[in-house]
């Protein structure tokens, strides 16, 4: 039995989604703590612990995005790769604009950490975006020889 290739493409594509975040995760983790008022904070170190208990979740989830969102764009027509990778990328900054207000929330720290918040989702869900496109239309694009 052979699996479709769009399947494979959405089970690898995560994987290339989450590099930047990996990346940066793994960063973090070489960083000395601070200390702040005499007293030792490792809040970046708590927050990297709790996205790697969290990656099953997020794989599983980014794979049934990745795989519904390049179903959609191909039956869209958008079969090229540059229509494919721009698609995702317009698809990608849709999506963090909810996630960026709901972060930065405007009420409580003011509209202009709101904006470098929402710009700073913008950015790491565009960065995301563009090696998960390339990889899943790699592989569910191109065929064997």
């Amino acid at each position: 039995m052979r699996i479709p290739r769009a399947i494979i493409a959405s089970l690898v594509s995560p994987l290339a989604l989450l590099l930047p975040v990996l990346v940066v995760s793994l960063w973090e983790a070489s960083q000395p703590v601070q200390l702040i008022n005499g007293k030792p904070d490792d809040a970046p170190m708590r927050a990297m612990g709790v996205f790697v208990m969290g990656l099953p979740v997020i794989y599983v989830l980014l794979a049934i995005v990745s795989h519904v969102a390049g179903i959609v764009l191909l039956r869209l027509k958008f079969v090229s790769l540059p229509k494919f990778v721009g698609a995702s990328v317009v698809l990608a900054a849709f999506l963090s604009v909810p996630v960026g207000l709901a972060l930065g929330r405007p009420e409580q720290f003011g509209p202009m950490d709101a904006l470098v918040t929402l710009g700073v989702v913008l950015g790491l869900f565009v960065l995301c975006a563009v090696p998960g496109s390339l990889c899943w239309w790699y592989l569910a694009t191109t065929r064997d020889a």
